[in-house]
């Protein structure tokens, strides 16, 4: 859909993308939260996707730490409701450092190992934060809460976030800003150029996403 948005021609959505060679871009969320054990799915697509094509590149989505917790999995916490009103924004981003190193380790590992960079990271979280951030400021058009970001305790998406993500995404893939694209079905223009805004300066603060902002 943003393909067609920004009039991307080529575009083409495959159902088990390895199966074909032509395929130039694999997207997967890895889990980057324990520093001993780096997610070896990561490791397996990436050795399959350059089997099929030399030149592919893998998207390494971070996605944030689930229930806002560093430790998991916690089967209790799933019995919990989790506020997250409850910590400061300052507080998350220290919660989720190391995660982020975690993610980066691992991601500049895999490009060291093949002597190039495959892998792309894709950062999620980050973007998530800021919007987090931009909420509780009472700037972000028509959220007064960031409960109205997550459908459960653990921390699953609803609509803004799903669209933030896909912004990520967008900008990773293609290498540009998703400023100024027009969604069929988009209500509040005001929170979509917010949260275009968002993606695209996590995407540019991000060095392993493989994009740099316009001077």
């Amino acid at each position: 859909m943003m393909a067609e948005a920004a009039d991307i021609k080529g575009h083409v959505r495959g159902g088990d993308p390895l199966a074909v060679t032509k395929v130039d871009v694999v997207a997967c969320n890895p889990w980057f939260n324990v520093q001993d054990r780096p997610d070896k799915g990561l490791e397996d697509l990436t050795e399959r996707a350059l089997k099929h094509n030399p030149n592919v590149h893998v998207l390494a989505q971070v996605g944030g730490l689930p229930y806002d917790d560093p430790v998991f999995p916690m089967p209790e916490k799933g019995r919990e409701k989790t506020d997250w009103s409850a910590r400061t924004i300052e507080s998350v981003r220290k919660i989720h450092e190391p995660y982020f190193k975690n993610a980066s380790d691992q991601v500049e590992a895999i490009n060291k190992r093949h002597g190039k960079q495959v892998v792309y990271i894709v950062p999620v979280a980050q973007a998530v934060i800021a919007l987090r951030e931009k909420v509780m400021a009472g700037q972000a058009a028509g959220l007064k809460s960031p409960h109205e970001l997550f459908s459960d305790s653990i921390g699953q998406a609803r609509p803004p976030l799903e669209l933030l993500n896909s912004y990520c995404h967008f900008a990773v893939v293609y290498r540009r800003s998703p400023m100024g694209l027009t969604l069929k079905g988009a209500k509040d223009e005001e929170l979509h150029r917010l949260l275009q805004d968002l993606a695209w300066e996590a995407v540019c603060n991000e060095p392993l996403s493989g994009v740099k902002a316009a001077p």
